[in-house]
């Protein structure tokens, strides 16, 4: 088994580039910076979850938008 990676020590673009466009990666970061700051354990599946739809929502966002200026 691998060590878990802690998002908390990565700088702005190291965490955009090992996240990339995956929820279970976005929902582990906030989770963990979460319990850094205090917030105790956090659901990770449900977080998941928002991530997720957020993700999707935003790249048929960006689709629906291409098509309509390709027109």
């Amino acid at each position: 088994m691998s060590a878990e990676i802690d998002y908390t020590a990565m700088n702005g673009p190291e965490l955009l580039s090992a996240l990339g466009d995956r929820g279970f990666k976005w929902a582990k970061a906030f989770c963990q910076q979460a319990k850094k700051l205090g917030y105790g354990d956090i659901d990770e599946d449900w977080v998941t979850g928002w991530f997720a739809n957020a993700i999707e929502s935003s790249h048929d966002l960006r689709m629906r938008r291409t098509l309509e200026r390709a027109g």
